[in-house]
């Protein structure tokens, strides 16, 4: 359970560390916060909603509007931040061609009646729009930050794991601005939410180019470095193996084969899987002496390319952070 903490402005500073356990800090210029995601230790997943096939469903225009509940992208669940709602991508980010919002935008059950709504604070919570959007992610965020554009003079505040953040008299914006945090403790949903529109004042948000801080992948596969057979060697849904594969471990050690060559499982690649390796080369699936273990690269040939493979991984301990790129 997230406790409330102090909130820190950063804006144009650059933070030189992040420790573990500081309370969340606040950004709003966007390479401070990517420079001290890089200093922190953190990767980054960046997501432009320029891409046709994830956001087709999203997609609309003036003369065909369109609009869907949800889309997942880049492991990021996107949805509205009303249950009701849906979402869209069109012509209005600050980038690109697109940019994101709720559609409708806001509560689509507000109080717009003035004798309800056009009363001295406190304003009844029923008359406030609160557009925004959400995402969620099953693998812990470290960062969220995006471009945000509102209406009339939003006032966006931001919500980790249902905990408010808030952003201050930054987050006051009538044009595209930068608000992003990092939050080292790490959180696995966000929520942007505009918190000054009513039912009868309609104040609308909408983002661009948003980058989150992850746990890093070093070699850039898709698949973050605490859940990756092959740390330094791509075989991940980005990058697939010469087999077409994504995580190929055949013999299920938790080794991806692309650094395991440790052929008799004994935690040693020596003389005794160099000789195994012998045995294969030069076969194919359905052969007799075809060793699928010894197929490094997946595309059910052991040859010269596994020969190359098997060097770089001879002596050496196999495991994921084994033994570079092939």
């Amino acid at each position: 359970m997230r406790t409330i903490r102090p909130w820190l402005i950063a804006g144009m500073l650059t933070v030189t560390t992040i420790s573990a356990d500081a309370a969340p800090v606040i950004y709003t210029n966007e390479a401070a916060y990517i420079e001290a995601l890089s200093t922190g230790g953190f990767g980054t997943l960046h997501e432009d909603f320029e891409d046709d096939v994830v956001w087709a469903d999203s997609r609309s225009t003036i003369s065909n509007p369109a609009s869907t509940p949800q889309v997942n992208s880049q492991g990021i669940l996107w949805t509205s931040n009303f249950a009701t709602n849906n979402i869209a991508t069109k012509n209005v980010g600050v980038s690109g061609s697109f940019g994101f919002y709720s559609s409708p935008h806001g509560d689509p059950d507000v109080e717009t009646s003035d004798f309800v709504c056009d009363v001295d604070d406190p304003i009844p919570e029923q008359c406030f729009l609160h557009d925004g959007f959400v995402g969620d992610s099953a693998d812990t965020l470290y960062g969220v930050g995006g471009w945000i554009n509102g209406t009339f003079g939003a006032d966006v505040t931001l919500f980790l794991d249902g905990v408010e953040v808030g952003f201050g008299a930054d987050g006051n914006i009538s044009s595209w601005t930068f608000l992003g945090v990092i939050d080292t403790d790490g959180f696995n949903s966000f929520e942007f939410r505009e918190i000054d529109g009513k039912g009868e004042q309609v104040i609308t948000i909408r983002a661009d180019n948003v980058t989150f801080g992850v746990v890093p992948d070093a070699d850039g596969d898709g698949v973050v470095d605490e859940r990756d057979n092959c740390i330094n060697a791509p075989n991940g849904p980005l990058i697939l193996d010469a087999g077409g594969n994504s995580q190929l471990d055949t013999d299920s050690d938790g080794y991806g084969n692309l650094c395991d060559g440790d052929l008799n499982n004994d935690g040693k690649t020596n003389t005794l899987d160099l000789n195994l390796y012998k045995l294969a080369h030069r076969t194919n699936v359905g052969d007799a002496n075809y060793n699928v273990d010894a197929d490094f690269n997946g595309d059910g040939m052991i040859n010269t390319l596994d020969l190359n493979i098997y060097k770089i991984l001879h002596r050496k301990p196999p495991g994921p952070s084994c033994c570079g790129s092939f």
